[in-house]
């Protein structure tokens, strides 16, 4: 079975004014300005 979960917290997917860091299916971004972050999680 697969699947596909996206977990998005304070905000959107990651674009290039956010740093981000990847370890395996999980991306984790911030926001430098308002130092926000959220956690993408994407399993397939």
């Amino acid at each position: 079975m697969r699947a596909n979960f996206l977990f998005i917290f304070c905000g959107s997917d990651c674009d290039l004014r956010r740093r981000q860091v990847v370890i395996k299916n999980i991306r984790i971004c911030i926001d430098g300005v308002n130092e926000n972050y959220y956690i993408v999680v994407v399993s397939v």
